[in-house]
Formats: C-alpha cells, structure tokens, sequence
C-alpha cells in the first residue's frame, strides 16, 4: 500500500513537472502573440475608460480616470512594440529600429508617469496638508517623472536605465495607485455599491503585485541595492518568466477597471430613480393642491356664501335661518370626511358612485347655488353608459369650479348642465346667462380664474379628453364644454 501511494504521489510530481514543461515551451515559442494580448488588455481597458461618461458623477475617481485610461492605452501601445518593431526591422535600417525602440521605451515610461499622476490627484486631496504643500505634492510628481525619464533613457546603459526607471517610477506610481483604489473603495462602501467594492479591492491587489513584479523585479544588471531581486529569480522560484506574471495581473487589472466603470451607470441609474420619485412626489402635491381648491375650497366658499344669506339683516323668519345654519353645519361636516380622505390618500372621487352619480351632481348644484339667487337645471340626453371612477371624479369637479366661477364672477340668472351621451363619446355642458368671459384673461390668471381653468385642463388631459371654455353667445354668457371618450358596455 505504501508503495502504492508513493508510485501515484511520483506519477503526480511527473504530471506537473511534464504541464509546466509544457506551458514554459508554449511562452516561450507564443511570446510575441503573449504580448500582443498584453498589449490588447491595456488598449481595451484603456478605451474603455475614455469613452465613458463620467462628468457628472460625485466620486473623485470619475474625474482622474481618464490619467488610468491614457496610461492604460499608451502602455497597450507601448507593448505592442515589442511584436511589431522586429518585424519593422526585416524592411528597416538599423538606425530607425534604434528609434523605434527609443520611442517605445519612451512611450512605456510615459505611462507610468500619467499613473503616478493619477495617484497623487486621488491621494493628495485627503492628506492633513496646507493649500501651499498640496500643491506642491501636485505639481512633484510631472517634475519627478521628468526627471527620472530623463536621466534613465539619456545618461545610462539601456539596462540599467531600464531598472532606473522601474524602481524610481514604476514601483511608486503603482503603489500609489493601489492606495488610491484602496482609498476609493472605503468612500464606494458607504455608497452601498457592493460588488465595486469588491472590484476596488482586486484592482488594489492587482497594481501592488504589479509594483512589486514590474518595479521591483529587473535585468540582472541592475542598481546594486536590488540587483538579486530580478529575471532569474523570478523563473528559478515560480518556474515562469516575469513577463508571463505581469501579463496575467495586467489581464486581471483590465477585466476589473472595465467592471468598476459600471459603477457611473450605477449612480446614473441611482439619479433618475431619485429623479422620477421627486418627480412623482411633485405630481402628488399637483393633486392634492388641484383636489382641494375644486373640492374643498369650492365647499368652503359655497358654506360661507350661505353663511353670508343667513345673516342677512333683512331675512324674515327664524326657521328658515336655522334651516340654512344646520345645512351648512352638515356641509362643514361633509368637507371635514373630505379632508379626512385626502390625509389618508383617499380621493373624494370614491364617493361619487355610479349609480348616484347623477344624485350627487343635483347635491352639488344645490349646495353651490344655494341662496345665490341662480337658477339651475340638469338635463341627460341619450343612453347613460358606465363611467370609471376617476371620470366620474373629474367631472364632479369640473362641474363644482364652473358652478363656482358662475356664482362668483357670471352675475347669472339661470346655469344649465347638459349631459349628453353620444355614439363614442360624453359631452358634458355647463352654460349660463352671465355676462361673459375673457378667455385670455382667465387663462393668464386675471380675474382669479387661471388656476381653476387650468386644474379643469389637467383633469380633462388625464381622461383624454377635450375642453373648450367660451363665450356662448355675442350678449354674453359663458359656456364650458367637455367631451370625455368612453367605452360601451
């Protein structure tokens, strides 16, 4: 048995040594394609970054992303020299291949200069500094990668000015930029954006692996403090080139930085949930202000024109007086129920049944005609068909505010409301004898008609219907006409 178990943990050991065989011999015959995908990774995420709309988000990272995104495709593109400057060089002259390298090896370091910028705009804001040091440490960083760039491509050997750069630029720009998504990600937590949170954090992760296996790790001649931390030692310990390592954490940084940028959707989406909702909460004000102006305002105005009549010093019999107080006690009362619904969020509509819909319009007129000394008369033409209760609602209230506008403003003698039902639609008519209206004038709110005629348009939208409010005849007289789509039963 135990040599069993002793021949399958050797048979394991060979299966692993013989796959890493295997993947070593795939990097090193695919490396060009290996850097080619390094390179695409960066460009992808890069692009990404700079076509996203970010203007309008609160979170500090939207408006220093674009350094990650510049630096993401001017790395990408960097990278991709590696693939296509020796194939340049099968048709070029060696002097313009040595460009051509000078300018990658510019380019790539360039990069890490727009990242190190980027984690000091993220970092610097939250520092316990005065104005004058903050923007010095602004202003620190283009002048340290001005020079670091400077001297490691003009005044050293390639390698060495290579390490140069990696331990001088590279290390802290992604060291300060894995601070700045750590950073970030305690602001994104109390947001309560989960998974950005766990974004972040990869993303954290990823440029501090970075910092150590793109800036620590160099040539083998390299600066003398670190010069055993390099290549070699990386493949003898892992089994694996660097470069295959920094190609997967450059992979793992890409797909994250792409899954942190829903964050702004999030927040978009977030804005105009908040938005509607406001939206909504004003359009609910619109009600309730139009309900109780054409409710329960008209019902106080008609109470206290009845109250008005009763003390009337030239009244005659004390009966009739007490008749008229206890009516409108009883509508006092009625507008108390009222007022009752509307804190609760009930609407008065749902006291005009169907069937004594026409009882309730007959009371209505009564009580706001009452003592006016107008004349009233409800006539119904055609088949009654079955209305919904917000129509139901809607012209009740129609009804209520031209009934007041007649009291207050007509000098009427006689109001008619006609109810005609026809072939597809209501037609609903309230006409009087008065003198008359300005239509343009009550619609720009002079005369203290505007709001009324405009809560009537209002309800008279919400039912898909049509209002006309005009002068009925040349001698005068005001004539409201509705016209309400219905559905036979």
């Amino acid at each position: 048995m135990a040599r069993f178990m002793v021949t399958r943990i050797l048979k394991g050991q060979k299966d692993v040594y013989l796959l890493m065989e295997t993947l070593r011999y795939f990097i090193d015959v695919n490396a060009p394609l290996l850097a080619f995908v390094y390179g695409l990774a960066y460009f992808s995420a890069g692009l990404a970054i700079l076509l996203q709309r970010r203007g309008l988000s609160n979170f500090r990272l939207a408006h220093n992303l674009w350094l990650v995104g510049i630096f993401f495709i001017s790395h990408g593109v960097a990278k991709w020299g590696d693939v296509f400057i020796p194939i340049q060089g099968l048709y070029l002259s060696e002097s313009w291949v040595a460009a051509l390298f000078g300018m990658q090896k510019l380019l790539w370091a360039s990069s890490f200069a727009l990242l190190l910028q980027f984690g000091i705009a993220m970092i610097a804001p939250a520092l316990p500094l005065v104005p004058g040091v903050q923007t010095f440490v602004r202003w620190y960083g283009p002048f340290w990668s001005t020079a670091v760039i400077l001297w490691g491509i003009l005044f050293l050997p390639e390698d060495v000015g290579s390490s140069w750069i990696r331990y001088l630029l590279t290390f802290p720009a992604t060291v300060l930029t894995a601070s700045a998504f750590l950073m970030e990600r305690r602001n994104i937590i109390t947001s309560g954006y989960r998974r950005i949170e766990i974004n972040l954090a990869v993303l954290a992760a990823g440029f501090g692996a970075y910092a150590v296996l793109g800036g620590l790790v160099v040539e083998e001649r390299a600066l003398p403090l670190l010069h055993w931390f390099n290549h070699e030692a990386v493949l003898d310990f892992t089994g694996f080139p660097v470069f295959f390592w920094r190609m997967l954490i450059s992979i793992a940084i890409a797909f994250f930085i792409i899954r942190t940028l829903s964050i702004f959707d999030l927040e978009l989406r977030q804005r105009l949930e908040s938005a509607e909702k406001e939206r909504a909460l004003l359009m609910e004000r619109q009600r309730i202000a139009r309900d109780l102006h054409d409710g329960v305002v008209q019902s106080i105005y008609a109470a206290g024109l009845q109250l008005e009549a009763a003390a009337n010093p030239n009244r005659v019999g004390g009966d009739e007086t007490y008749i008229v107080i206890r009516r409108i006690v009883d509508q006092l009362n009625n507008i108390i129920v009222d007022l009752r619904r509307y804190i609760f969020g009930l609407g008065p509509g749902q006291t005009v049944s169907e069937d004594g819909f026409f009882e309730y319009i007959r009371n209505l007129v009564y009580e706001s005609l009452d003592n006016s000394g107008i004349s009233a008369e409800v006539l119904v033409t055609g088949e009654p068909v079955s209305l919904s209760p917000t129509q139901r609602e809607n012209i009740a209230f129609v009804a209520r505010e031209s009934l007041s506008n007649a009291v207050r403003h007509s000098r009427a003698k006689q109001v008619k409301l006609r109810f005609m039902y026809e072939a597809g639609s209501l037609f609903f008519v309230v006409e009087d004898d008065g003198i008359g209206i300005d239509v343009n004038a009550a619609a720009s709110g002079n005369g203290h008609r505007g709001h009324g005629l405009g809560t009537m348009a209002e309800r008279t939208e919400a039912m898909k219907g049509e209002l006309s409010v005009s002068q009925r005849s040349a001698a005068g007289g005001t004539m409201v006409a509705l016209r309400i789509p219905y559905l036979r039963r």
